[in-house]
């Protein structure tokens, strides 16, 4: 009885149990996204057709932007590599809010797409 009581010791402190709830909220938004954006791949490539980037870049998007968001989900899941997954969310997170204001704005013509259904 004593080894079971003993599997979950020594506690995590607060900031530890922060880090790891971030991690893994993170985890499903990116793997969501990805997995939805794989699901249907003929989807997304069109709706990159419709966004103001250069026509050469639309095939090579619609891999790499799954990929990547995969990967930081891998990135997050180990604790050696969760720092790199942060700093990885915080960039893609940036780049995420920079296109939504410019489509707000009207600078981009319209309004982005849905996003995964996130927003």
């Amino acid at each position: 009885m004593n080894r079971i009581t003993n599997i979950f010791s020594p506690p995590l402190p607060t900031a530890g149990w922060i880090n790891i709830g971030l991690s893994f909220i993170l985890l499903f938004l990116w793997f969501h996204t990805a997995l939805d954006k794989f699901a249907d791949l003929w989807t997304f490539e069109v709706n990159l057709g419709r966004q103001p980037l250069p026509e050469w870049s639309i095939t090579p998007l619609t891999y790499a932007v799954p990929v990547v968001e995969m990967a930081i989900g891998i990135l997050l899941f180990f604790p050696k590599t969760r720092r790199l997954g942060f700093l990885g969310s915080a960039v893609l997170m940036a780049i995420f809010t920079l296109y939504v204001a410019l489509g707000l704005a009207k600078v981009l013509g319209h309004l982005p797409c849905s996003c995964s259904k996130i927003i």
